[in-house]
């Protein structure tokens, strides 16, 4: 057989190899344009997902900063309020105190003044033994002074107990007013984390 003949018989073959080579180029470079088209629409994605990350950050970031400032403002009033009530428990204290060292030293001149009037009562008693004769004058007018001056100071003693009593009813309306005070600062808070955490959830889904 002549190397022609070899060559001829070898075309068919030849030719079935070409036309499965050219069906598989065919395959890889839909397979490429398939994947370029994937490649581009991931990269709109990608660049889309940029502008939402961005968008999202800043209005995070705004969101953050607004909240920031709504606690420290929380936190400033929050303060002055303590500084305010500090001061009045103070005042009222101090006052308590005064009207507690006023009555103690009433109660103590009314002792005094019981221990001098029966004092005079025994020295007056005395006389009218020793010299037969009724009270005196002199003893009449001071018994009188002293009985007047222990009403005064049974009039005072009386008044700054009703004193005392109502430093008492404002130290526990000072009380409740700060408890009511904490419970709505700690209500408000509440609802400030609460509100922070709807529109993080807000911007994060968006």
């Amino acid at each position: 057989m002549s190397a022609v003949n070899r060559l001829q018989d070898q075309i068919p073959a030849l030719q079935t190899s070409i036309g499965h080579q050219k069906k598989r180029n065919r395959r890889i470079l839909q397979h490429i344009t398939k994947t370029k088209t994937a490649v581009r629409k991931l990269q709109g994605t990608c660049n889309e997902l940029g502008k939402n990350i961005t968008t999202t950050s800043v209005r995070l970031q705004r969101f953050i900063g607004e909240f920031h400032n709504h606690q420290a403002a929380a936190r400033e009033r929050m303060e002055q309020i303590e500084d305010h009530q500090t001061t009045q428990d103070q005042r009222h204290f101090q006052l308590y105190e005064k009207a507690i060292n006023n009555s103690a030293d009433i109660s103590q001149l009314q002792a005094e003044l019981d221990d001098v009037s029966q004092r005079i009562d025994e020295i007056s008693e005395d006389k009218e033994r020793q010299s037969g004769n009724g009270k005196s004058q002199d003893d009449i007018t001071l018994r009188e002074e002293i009985a007047d001056v222990r009403n005064e100071m049974a009039q005072q003693h009386n008044t700054f107990n009703e004193f005392r009593e109502q430093v008492n009813t404002e130290v526990e309306s000072l009380t409740a007013e700060r408890q009511a005070t904490s419970q709505k600062i700690s209500a408000s808070s509440q609802l400030l984390r609460q509100g922070f955490s709807e529109q993080l959830t807000l911007v994060t889904a968006s």
